[in-house]
Formats: structure tokens, C-alpha cells, sequence
């Protein structure tokens, strides 16, 4: 890793002290030392730094909504492969049934995991909020 020499004003320096201070308090050596320290202060002013130049900002319930979002894609996607399996295991184990057999067993099956996708979102989000894609 490349050494630099940098110069600190008399605040940064006390704040810097107080920080290691503090964490000397606690945990192992590792945690105490001041290159660790001043590296991961530096890694967040340089993200900071970074997300200043960015039009957005970041927003918690939009993030939160992203993830609720992707877990409902994820759960679709194993609904869609849960049909498929199905739909397959119906044609062989019963090649005389009918298609509506196997239509009204994967309508149950969806009807009942939208509904508990429903209460879900419910949880967490008013109805008038969620969004529709």
C-alpha cells in the first residue's frame, strides 16, 4: 500500500485523536490503528465527495421500496418455475386430465401467493403508494 504525508489543521487532528481514543476503549489493536482509522474516514469523505457532483439523493423509502420490489420479482420468478413443474408433472402423471385441472391448481396457487404478497406490501406502504410496474 503507497505512504503519503499529509498535514492535518488542529481540529481534524483533535476529532482524529478523540475518535481512536474512544475506540481504544474497545475492541483489538486493529481497530485502534490510526492508518485503518484515517483510511476509512477518507474512503467516506471521498463517497460523500462523490455523491455531491449526483443530482439524487438517496432516499430510504425509495431504496426500501427497490428492495421489496426485487423480492417480489425474485418470488414471481420462482412462480413461474413452479408452474412450469407443475404444468410438466400433471401432462405425465395424468396424461388423460385436462388442461383445466392443471389452469385451476396453478390459479390457486397464484391466487394465494398474491394475496400474501398483498399483506406484505400492505405492511409496509399505504395502498394509495405502491406502485404499479
Amino acid at each position: 500500500m503507497p505512504s503519503r504525508t499529509t498535514y492535518f489543521n488542529e481540529e481534524n487532528w483533535d476529532k482524529i485523536q478523540t475518535i481512536l481514543n474512544a475506540n481504544s476503549n474497545e475492541g483489538s489493536e486493529g481497530e485502534k490503528n490510526f492508518s485503518r482509522l484515517v483510511n476509512e474516514l477518507l474512503r467516506l469523505g471521498i463517497f460523500l465527495y462523490e455523491a455531491q457532483g449526483k443530482d439524487e439523493t438517496f432516499s430510504l423509502e425509495a431504496f426500501r421500496r427497490e428492495v421489496l420490489r426485487r423480492s417480489v420479482m425474485a418470488s414471481e420468478a420462482q412462480v413461474m418455475i413452479f408452474n412450469m413443474l407443475t404444468a410438466m408433472y400433471f401432462k405425465l402423471t395424468n396424461p388423460g386430465d385436462s388442461e383445466a385441472a392443471i389452469e385451476a391448481t396453478l390459479s390457486d396457487f397464484l391466487s394465494s401467493t398474491n394475496a400474501e404478497a398483498d399483506k406484505v406490501v400492505a405492511a409496509f406502504f399505504d395502498v394509495k403508494d405502491t406502485v404499479a410496474d
